[in-house]
């Protein structure tokens, strides 16, 4: 009784279920659905594969530098910045494949702008990096080292020992001793080009660990070129 009360006047038609939409049958319903509900995180996708890519052609196409550093920042840096901090560190590096020239690359991944698809591309580069343990020196503005960090330590239960310890000493050692902080002003004041670079970064080497385990060549390599970096002992005339 109640019931029929309080549908009294509503059309009987009103009360009938709406019928399920039937999937698509043709080849072609079938695509237009798909295009429609996931057009974006196709587009999303199609744009990271593109990016690793063109990585991937590049760095099989020259020649590949005898030390691979990761840099990140907030803001990306210029071609001619990176050139100031890769000629800095080169200074202090070998010829590791031995064509005659000691190269330093440096991979810039900035993160300003999160939510964005650069910020998504750049942390997806950076995961790829990481996986793949073929970047052993990694150098961050202070800000993204923390942050960096506190993503490693909370992605696992266990103590994540990331870097390694430096076997040098200083004011300019930090975070434990696994960090050397690169204080730039006397770069921007020498070089105009710099700026508007970040004051100080953090620099480590990444620990023997994780799938960075069967790279101790590579490890101690790029730890003797900090080492010498920080000590400021120069292995290249200028």
């Amino acid at each position: 009784m109640a019931r029929e009360f309080l549908l009294r006047g509503v059309d009987p038609e009103e009360l009938k279920p709406i019928p399920k939409a039937e999937p698509p049958k043709t080849p072609q319903g079938k695509w237009e659905n798909f295009w429609y509900h996931y057009k974006w995180h196709f587009w999303g996708g199609l744009f990271a594969v593109v990016v690793l890519v063109v990585l991937v052609v590049q760095m099989c196409s020259r020649n590949p530098a005898d030390y691979e550093v990761m840099l990140v920042t907030e803001k990306s840096l210029l071609d001619s910045q990176l050139a100031v901090l890769e000629q800095e560190l080169a200074a202090y590096g070998e010829d590791l494949d031995g064509d005659g020239t000691v190269e330093v690359n440096i991979q810039n991944c900035y993160l300003s702008n999160p939510g964005s698809q650069q910020y998504y591309t750049n942390q997806q580069v950076l995961q790829s990096r990481l996986f793949a343990g073929d970047v052993m020196l990694f150098i961050w503005e202070p800000k993204y080292y923390k942050e960096f960090m506190e993503n490693i330590s909370s992605d696992t239960a266990e103590d994540v020992v990331f870097l390694d310890k430096l076997p040098i000493t200083g004011e300019a050692l930090a975070e434990d001793g696994t960090v050397y902080v690169w204080n730039t002003t006397s770069l921007q004041k020498e070089n105009p080009a710099m700026m508007d670079a970040p004051k100080e970064l953090y620099c480590g080497v990444r620990a023997g660990s994780g799938t960075a385990s069967k790279k101790t060549e590579l490890r101690e390599a790029c730890l003797k070129l900090l080492t010498a970096f920080a000590t400021g002992e120069k292995t290249q005339g200028e």
